[in-house]
């Protein structure tokens, strides 16, 4: 590890919160990665990849605590971890709780849940229940239909049970299996720089521009499988293609959302607003008001089932008081908006979060009174190159500004106590 990032993080960096994250890289590869997130005494935003690791054996919440332990471990960061953001996969809960006997660390009540994920759980169930299938399952029939006929070029077979969403993907698929068939679809004049596309199983919003795609070039596709007949049997119908409008129309606000949330990565204080936003665009979708009268009653029925999920994730919030202390610190938001979007469990919300602000305080003032390893700690050695004495200078200037800095905090933090008075 960097030994320059090591001094930064052990002199100017108070609490530490971390972004895990596990893929399967082309070569089959799993990574596993950890992205730290802290700020500075000047109240600088920084982040850094502190690990990209090669995963060697099962990917359980224990193995995967081991890492994140042995990265704080050679940082000196144990006693700084604040908080874990992971997606909604259960070996995350079981990694947070094996952490928190070992460190100052609140195992799940610590574990941010992806907001981004959260929606494409909800979104993959929606298209689950549309029978809309998957990639994978796609590329198998194809590979066995292949295989029964020993060429590429056969007629495919039909299917009653086929959605529209099925065909499409389908219908991309085959193209690309064929250099000559690709070529095809690019000789039109509007398809001329264009790809088919086909969407990716772990990336839900993929199906939406994969569906999107296909109702922008409609007539492109028909007029493809006219020279092709082979594959007219997977030309959506009329009522299907007014079934996938509505769908895009219904998708679109919630890719949105999901963008949103990846792109600006807004603070934990923002995080009630987006769970309070994506229930009320789900009830919307589900009781078919405002821009969504006219769904057909399968959309609708489908997204109630998404709901329902959303409603899961919603009551794991009871345990979350970090979230509800970040938003009450926010001085655009204090109480006043919790009294309004939460009546029914307001009083009671506030009594655990005043309960946490009096339990974490004494905590995070110790921590700052103490001469230990936190932000206060020094590192032994000075860096290579810089004078005793622009030393010394380097670490009194930036002594003062972490003592208004602190100065600063428990004002906010007083305020905020005040408020659950």
């Amino acid at each position: 590890m960097c030994e320059k990032l090591k001094i930064e993080l052990e002199y100017n960096c108070a609490t530490i919160s971390f972004t895990l994250d596990i893929w399967t890289a082309p070569n089959r590869v799993p990574i596993f990665a950890i992205i730290a997130h802290w700020i500075t005494p000047e109240f600088e935003e920084r982040e850094e990849v502190i690990e990209f690791i090669e995963l060697k054996r099962s990917h359980t919440g224990k193995q995967l605590a081991e890492i994140v332990e042995r990265t704080l471990e050679e940082l000196r960061l144990k006693p700084k971890l604040l908080a874990i953001t992971g997606d909604n996969a259960g070996n995350n809960g079981t990694l947070c709780q094996s952490l928190r006997p070992r460190m100052r660390f609140h195992g799940r009540k610590s574990w941010i849940r992806c907001l981004a994920h959260i929606t494409s759980l909800i979104c993959e169930g929606v298209l689950q229940d549309l029978k809309a299938g998957t990639a994978k399952e796609a590329k198998k029939m194809l590979d066995k239909w292949d295989e029964e006929n020993k060429s590429n070029n056969y007629t495919i077979p039909g299917d009653s049970s086929r959605s529209g969403i099925a065909k499409i993907r389908l219908l991309n698929l085959w193209m690309l299996r064929s250099g000559s068939r690709e070529q095809d679809f690019k000789s039109m004049p509007r398809t001329h720089y264009r790809k088919p596309t086909y969407d990716v199983d772990t990336r839900w919003n993929s199906a939406y521009d994969m569906i999107d795609q296909f109702l922008e070039l409609e007539a492109e596709y028909t007029e493809f499988v006219d020279t092709h007949p082979q594959v007219k049997c997977l030309l959506p119908l009329s009522e299907e293609i007014v079934a996938l409008y509505q769908l895009r129309k219904v998708l679109k606000p919630f890719k949105d959302h999901t963008l949103k949330v990846s792109e600006v990565m807004p603070p934990i204080s923002q995080s009630l607003d987006i769970y309070w936003d994506l229930e009320a665009l789900l009830d919307d979708v589900v009781e078919g008001v405002g821009d969504f009268t006219d769904l057909d009653m399968s959309i609708r029925d489908a997204f109630s089932k998404g709901k329902a999920k959303h409603v899961t994730y919603m009551k794991k919030l009871d345990d979350q008081m970090m979230l509800f202390a970040a938003h009450i610190l926010d001085p655009r938001y204090k109480t006043h908006q919790l009294e309004m979007m939460i009546p029914d469990q307001y009083s009671e919300i506030m009594a655990k979060v005043k309960k946490y602000f009096k339990t974490e305080w004494p905590e995070l003032a110790a921590l700052n009174a103490t001469n230990s390893t936190m932000s206060q700690s020094r590192p032994a050695e000075r860096p290579q190159g810089v004078s005793i004495a622009q030393w010394r200078a380097i670490q009194m200037k930036k002594a003062r500004r972490r003592r208004r800095a602190r100065r600063s905090l428990f004002r906010s933090l007083n305020g905020g106590l005040q408020l659950l008075e």
